[in-house]
Order: C-alpha cells, then structure tokens, then sequence
C-alpha cells in the first residue's frame, strides 16, 4: 500500500517520504535477503512490484498528477543502490501546475539504471492528450523521449530532446532540466502551424485561409523562489492570408512578435512586455492598401492578465504605422463568454494631414469620389477618445483636433489656410440592432 511504498523510499534513500498516494494494493513478487541485525546496506534483493490499474496521485508545491498506472517496476542487487526496471502505462494521466493542465495523456515509460541514476524513454499512445491553458485549448498532445537522464538522489530530470506534436502543430522539439527547486524548458520549432492553432483556438478567424513559414523559439523557467517566467520570439515569413470574401489579403508578409513573461506568485497575474514588428509585404484591408515596406507597422507596451479576475490591463500600448498613424492605448479589458468589457483610453499623436488624407481618403475612394484627387489637405491632426461599456453598447468620448490645416481645390479659387478645429467626439453603440449612432 502506498504507506508501505512511502516507507521504503524513505529507508533506502534516507530522504523524506514522497508526496506520493497510492490508493490500491500493489502485488510484489520475489525475495530480499540479509543480516537480521545490522545495517539495511547489507540486504540483497530481486523484487518486482506489480501494478493492475494501481490510482496514484502526486501533489507538490503547486504541481498535481493523477493517473491509473500499469506495469511492474524490477529491483535487483543490494537494496541501497539495486538496479532498476520500469516498465509502466499510465492510463487517464492528469497534470496541472500553473493554470496548465494536460489531460487524457497516456504515456508509456520505460527506464532503466543503478540507483540513483536512471535512463528514460517515454512515448504517447493512442490520438494523444488535451491541452488547457484559460481559453486555450489543444488536442491531441503527443510526447516523445527517446533519452533522459533522472538522478533520484537529486530528484533532478534532464531530457536533451523531446519530440513534441498536436493535432494543429508539428516539428516541435524541446530540452528540459529541472528539480524541486527549478525547472527549464525550451522549446523550438520550423513551419510549426502556428497559424491553424490560432485559428482552431478562437485567437484568429476560422473561416480565413492561412499559409506562412514561421520559426519558433520559446524559454520557461521556473524557480521556487522567483517564481515563473517565459521569454518567446515568432518569426513569420511568407505570411499570407485572406478572408473568405477576399476583401482582406496579406501577401508576402514578414513579422516578428517578441514577449517577456513574469508570473506573480502573490496574486497570480501574468505580467507582460511585447513588441510586434512587419516590415514587409502588402495588405489591403478592404479598400484600404498598405506597403509594409514603406509602411512598417510596429507595437511595443505592457499588459497584465490576471487569470483569476479575468482582466487584462494594458499600459502604454504603442502601435504605429510609421510616417501615417500612432497610437498609445492605455486602460483595461475583461473577456468575457457572452461580450467583451473595456475601458480603454486611446491618444492619436499628431500626424501629417496630407498623409493621412492620401492613404486613407483620397486613394481608398478615388473610383466612386474621382474629385478627391483635385483636393489638397495638410497641417497636423491628432486626438484622444476612451472607449467603455460593452462591446455591443460601446460608448466613445473624446476629442479630435486639426491644426495650421490647409485646404484647397486645384480646379477651383476656394482655398482655406490658417485652420483651427478643436471638435467634441461622442459615439454610442444600439445594442439592441448591434449598431451604433452618433448622439
């Protein structure tokens, strides 16, 4: 029983009992001998424990697995350093540690070794386990190691190499070193999908169609006093996209999305810094075109998430298409099932008006509205609004601003110089027809 086991470990090793439960019998078979009186180092033994579905649960510093265990472990030779055979199966494997869990996993261990170091494989049966992370959700999770190193004196695991996959990812391959005390993990990976995962997650369109090279590079480290953290880069190369309509289209897009990632063990929240750049390729985003090589797009701020409150808060958030647009958006975001709470605040610094009034006016409408073309704008525009409510009944206040304007039409004498506005903004959404009307 799983006292007895408990036991065992703590008189061979001479280390405090697991936080291990087993809650059936386990069948031993063999023999074990040595002096009646004196030391345990004495004994000789070959024994094999045997498991039939054997629950076992493991609960440590924040970090639970639970499984049904089949199989039988072999221990041979003196009985402080015996050498060992695993061969197990864990059916309905459960692990959860840090707001991750991955469920249904059925993976097949087989180690072997002298005490205390013993060499690992592991491999995924059957379609593979089912990933959760908040709204995140991949299935069929497949783990493959063909060679770990597990030091049971230290309780340290180092595996070179595990070949990782799901049922959207693929070509996935990571290392991993850790204890009690730290855990490492990087994981890396070339024309992974990314793309379909995002999109079979709910984070991009399902009904759009994807293609791009993408090259991924992720760090986790785990400390027991510093708590958690994660560094990632994608690189997208070749992205291209399109809605079903085909009134949005990327082509030949490269990005490059960098994080920084601090888990707060005191209250949980996951804080993070970003910065998401493309220099190159074409969009046209339905009458609206940009050349990313001439008008590189770029975002670079803050945001918290906190997973409890479910509440993301972002600060200092600037996003950018150079020479045209800047943004600094600020404020707070709360997911939800149903709709999407915020309250945000959103400054526009001052930008050219000639600019803006080209890209955004005269070329996107110059087919229905070929008088555009005859109208020259410039001076400086800019403004702020805060946006909040729900998205459905979105209330937007603010003002906008446009300073030294010029106006003039080139096939006419009306020309308008020295311009001043300063103009109140107030927009407010009709739930009830999910549209919106100025008021």
């Amino acid at each position: 029983k799983h006292s007895d086991i408990n036991n065992l470990y703590s008189a061979i090793t001479g280390k405090p009992r697991l936080p291990l439960i087993l809650t059936s019998d386990i069948g031993i078979i063999g023999d074990a001998a040595g002096p009646l009186a004196g030391e345990i180092s004495h004994w000789q033994g070959d024994l094999k424990l045997i498991l039939n579905n054997v629950p076992a649960e493991y609960n440590h510093s924040g970090t639970y697995l639970s499984a049904n265990l089949f199989g039988n472990v072999a221990a041979t030779g003196p009985i402080v350093d015996p050498q060992f055979k695993i061969d197990l199966d864990a059916k309905d494997l459960v692990i959860s540690s840090s707001g991750v869990t991955l469920a249904e996993f059925r993976p097949v261990l087989r180690a072997s070794g002298r005490y205390p170091i013993l060499t690992i494989a592991l491999h995924t049966s059957g379609t593979g386990g089912r990933l959760t992370a908040g709204d995140l959700r991949i299935e069929k999770v497949k783990i493959d190691i063909d060679q770990g190193r597990l030091d049971l004196h230290a309780m340290d695991l180092s595996i070179p190499r595990i070949s990782l996959s799901t049922e959207t990812l693929a070509n996935l391959t990571a290392s991993f070193n850790g204890n009690p005390n730290r855990i490492r993990l990087r994981v890396k990976g070339r024309n992974t999908g990314l793309g379909r995962t995002a999109a079979g997650s709910g984070y991009l369109p399902s009904d759009w169609r994807y293609h791009a090279e993408d090259i991924l590079d992720l760090a986790f480290k785990w400390q027991a006093d510093k708590g958690m953290s994660m560094d990632s880069r994608v690189d997208l190369t070749e992205f291209r996209f399109s809605s079903p309509e085909e009134s949005r289209i990327g082509e030949a897009v490269q990005a490059r999305l960098e994080t920084t990632s601090r888990f707060s063990p005191s209250n949980g929240v996951i804080h993070s810094e970003l910065k998401l750049s493309a220099a190159s390729g074409e969009v046209l985003w339905d009458r609206f075109y940009f050349d990313l090589a001439a008008t590189p797009f770029a975002a670079v701020g803050k945001i918290d998430w906190d997973p409890v409150q479910r509440q993301m808060s972002v600060d200092r958030l600037v996003t950018s298409l150079k020479d045209l647009l800047s943004f600094n958006i600020s404020g707070s975001v709360e997911p939800g099932t149903q709709n999407t709470r915020m309250n945000l605040v959103v400054e526009m610094a001052e930008s050219k008006a000639q600019n803006l009034y080209r890209h955004l006016i005269a070329e996107p409408f110059k087919f229905e509205r070929p008088a555009l073309s005859e109208i020259e704008i410039d001076g400086r525009i800019g403004g702020q609004a805060s946006f909040s409510g729900e998205i459905d009944a979105l209330i937007m206040k603010g003002r906008a601003y446009w300073k030294k304007g010029y106006f003039s039409k080139k096939k006419g004498s009306l020309t308008l110089s020295g311009i001043d506005l300063d103009l109140p903004l107030w927009y407010e959404a009709t739930p009830e027809k999910n549209s919106g009307h100025p008021i």
